[in-house]
């Protein structure tokens, strides 16, 4: 949220049998929105509006 009451948001995907299959965190980093995620290939910690 822009006012900055949410701190982090946490999105988790999970496979059809029940497993975790990425989990992505979105924070707040030097004004910027910025992205931790987590994946079965790896990590990767970016700003969110990145592709």
């Amino acid at each position: 949220m822009s006012n900055g009451s949410m701190k982090e948001q946490l999105f988790v995907t999970f496979g059809e049998d029940g497993t975790v299959q990425s989990a992505s965190l979105y924070y707040m980093a030097d004004g910027e929105i910025m992205e931790y995620r987590v994946t079965e290939d790896g990590a990767v910690e970016e700003p969110a509006g990145r592709d």
